[in-house]
């Protein structure tokens, strides 16, 4: 799958895709074609299981890094 940080590997199980984008929506994957993942502001939604693949890239994306004091 592609995404903006590049290619993904992502199960998908029953997932539906997202058929119209709104104003202020990024699309942030997609899969043959199809809209997979969106974000607009601090909501990120995506129609696959990226945690049934060992592919951290979006948790990476999700979560902040630890900052070292």
């Amino acid at each position: 799958m592609d995404t903006v940080d590049g290619p993904v590997m992502a199960a998908f199980i029953r997932a539906p895709v997202v058929t119209r984008v709104g104003p202020g929506v990024e699309v942030i994957a997609e899969h043959r074609g199809r809209v997979v993942g969106v974000r607009s502001g601090a909501v990120t939604v995506v129609a696959f299981h990226p945690e049934l693949t060992g592919d951290a890239t979006l948790h990476r994306r999700l979560l902040p890094e630890p900052t070292l004091r």
